[in-house]
């Protein structure tokens, strides 16, 4: 008979942010942190010039921007120290960093959304644990709640290659004790759309559309009481706003790095928006950004519902609208269905976009 981990971590790999909720012996019970991998850290050199986290993807830019007097890391406070010191004590060859470290001061960066390795996967999984695990040896099991895709491929690859036990050291860049992990770990897959249904309020609809509007896709499963009838993805995400705001933002001097301005963005009050001390007013671009998004995602919601009834003559009712992009466009997003003629009479959107879905797959366990 198989005993009960110690440690439960339900876990939403996204393509920008992973999210988790821990049960049981955890140091921490709610943990996020962004999807960004990294093998190396930044060193002086061409890799502080590059804004963005993909740095093959095109960024236009004003005609007079000089690349070197802009090196990425004059986004963050203490940079410089930090580059300084991480070049007095290189990290251990083969060290794969995840999370913040990877985003600010990763000199090979790579979103879990763009680049979906099960290297990338691993080296998230390892850092959700040293967050959570309250001791150096611990029974723990992982529910990934996944949805389609090749992200999601990749998760189910993991798991079914997944080693009984790890061992894995945690260091903290600076300091000489290193922390080793000892993890017997299970892990199990759960449909991100069950978890939805599962989190959801009650009362909104037997038929429903669930739109999760992430950071580079827009996932849609049009739901019902005999399953998912249909599921459809758009390469649109908050991404496009992000790099609205930097390509448009630039006559103010705006030449932050991509993840600070990601950041920026989450804890923006009104119109500015302050990176590295300094505050930029993004109000124009970011809504301009925002209606050209919501329009764009209204259009494709609308496609999918009209074919849906021309293929089975039964129409939808209800939609929910979630997923990190839910608190950026959301409000706007279900302002355009509502006011469309495609039937939709209640639109739900998330409070809770970081944690909704990871929350659902808890309560659907039970």
């Amino acid at each position: 008979m198989r005993t009960a981990p110690a440690l439960r971590l339900y876990l939403d790999l996204g393509d920008a942010f992973s999210k988790g909720i821990a049960e049981g012996s955890a140091r921490r019970r709610r943990v996020r942190f962004p999807s960004i991998v990294a093998s190396k850290l930044v060193t002086p050199g061409a890799q502080m010039q590059q804004l963005l986290v993909d740095s093959r993807e095109p960024l236009l830019r004003s005609p007079d921007f000089d690349a070197e007097a802009h090196p990425r890391t004059r986004s963050y406070e203490g940079a410089q120290a930090f580059i300084e010191q991480s070049a007095s004590t290189p990290a251990p060859p083969g060290s794969r960093f995840a999370g913040r470290l990877a985003a600010v001061y990763g000199s090979d960066r790579q979103w879990l959304g763009k680049h979906a390795s099960a290297e990338n996967v691993e080296a998230l999984v390892h850092k959700a644990l040293m967050l959570v695990c309250a001791d150096e040896r611990c029974d723990a099991e992982v529910v990934f709640v996944v949805d389609t895709g090749a992200k999601a491929a990749t998760v189910a690859r993991y798991v079914a290659t997944l080693p009984r036990s790890i061992d894995f050291a945690v260091r903290s860049h600076g300091r000489a004790a290193v922390r080793t992990l000892h993890v017997r770990l299970s892990a199990e897959i759960i449909d991100a759309a069950t978890s939805a249904i599962a989190a959801l309020p009650t009362g909104i609809g037997q038929r429903l559309l669930l739109i999760d509007v992430g950071h580079f896709r827009t996932k849609m499963a049009l739901l019902s009481g005999n399953g998912c009838e249909r599921q459809e993805q758009l390469e649109l995400g908050v991404a496009d706003c992000v790099r609205r705001v930097l390509r448009d933002g630039q006559d103010q001097g705006l030449v932050a790095d991509e993840f600070a301005v990601v950041r920026a963005l989450e804890n923006a009050r009104g119109d500015a928006i302050s990176i590295g001390e300094r505050r930029f007013d993004i109000g124009s671009p970011l809504e301009s950004a925002r209606r050209a998004l919501e329009e764009e995602l209204a259009r494709g919601v609308r496609r999918l519902l009209l074919e849906q009834y021309e293929r089975c003559g039964e129409s939808c009712h209800a939609a929910a609208i979630i997923g990190g992009g839910a608190a950026s466009v959301g409000a706007g997003l279900a302002a355009r269905l509502e006011a469309s003629a495609i039937g939709l009479r209640t639109v739900w959107v998330t409070p809770d976009p970081s944690f909704l879905l990871v929350e659902g797959a808890r309560q659907s366990r039970g």
